[in-house]
C-alpha cells in the first residue's frame, strides 16, 4: 500500500514530503528549490531564428547523413506514400494534416498545413478538414487546432480574408 503524503511527513528530514517542492520537476524534489518559470519570450530566445523550412531541410540533411538504413527507408517510405496514386497528393496531404492534428504533432500540422498552401486547399476547406479532426482527436486537440489557426495566418492561400 503505497504511503500518504501525511504518513511521508518526519520520517527523515531528507524524505520529507513537501508539496511546494513537487510542482515543477524531480530535480526540485532533489534540491528543494523551484526554478524560476521562463515566458515564452525567454524561451524562444534561446535558439537563434531560422525560417522553420530552411531548419527542416538542414536537419533532414543531417539526419539523411548519417548513413543510417532504416531512417533512410523510412524517410523513402514517407516522400513515396505522398507521390500521386489513386489519391492525389493534394488530397493526401488534407489527410496528413488531419492525422498530424489528431496525433497533436505541432510540427507535422505546420509541414501540412505549408503544403496544403501549396497544393492549392482554400481556408474553408482545410477548416472543415480541421474539424474532423477535432471530432475524432477529441477536445485535447483544441490547443493543436488553435495553433494551427495561428499558423494559417502566414501561409499565403490559408489567410483569413
Amino acid at each position: 500500500m503505497a504511503a500518504s503524503p501525511a504518513s511521508l511527513a518526519g520520517r527523515f528530514p531528507s524524505e520529507r514530503f513537501n508539496a511546494q517542492n513537487c510542482r515543477r520537476s524531480n530535480a526540485s524534489l532533489i534540491c528543494g528549490k523551484i526554478p524560476p518559470r521562463r515566458n515564452h519570450a525567454q524561451r524562444s530566445r534561446r535558439l537563434p531564428k531560422i525560417s522553420r523550412r530552411s531548419q527542416r531541410a538542414d536537419l533532414n540533411e543531417e539526419i539523411l547523413g548519417c548513413g543510417h538504413l532504416g531512417i533512410k527507408r523510412f524517410f523513402a517510405l514517407d516522400h513515396q506514400a505522398y507521390e500521386p496514386g489513386p489519391l492525389g497528393t493534394k488530397t493526401k496531404e488534407l489527410l496528413g494534416l488531419v492525422a498530424s492534428a489528431v496525433l497533436r504533432c505541432d510540427d507535422c500540422i505546420t509541414y501540412h498545413l505549408v503544403r496544403c498552401g501549396e497544393e492549392g486547399w482554400k481556408r474553408d476547406e482545410v477548416i472543415d478538414a480541421l474539424n474532423v479532426a477535432l471530432i475524432v482527436g477529441g477536445s485535447i486537440t483544441i490547443p493543436h487546432v488553435r495553433r494551427a489557426f495561428a499558423r494559417m495566418r502566414e501561409i499565403d492561400g490559408l489567410k483569413s480574408s
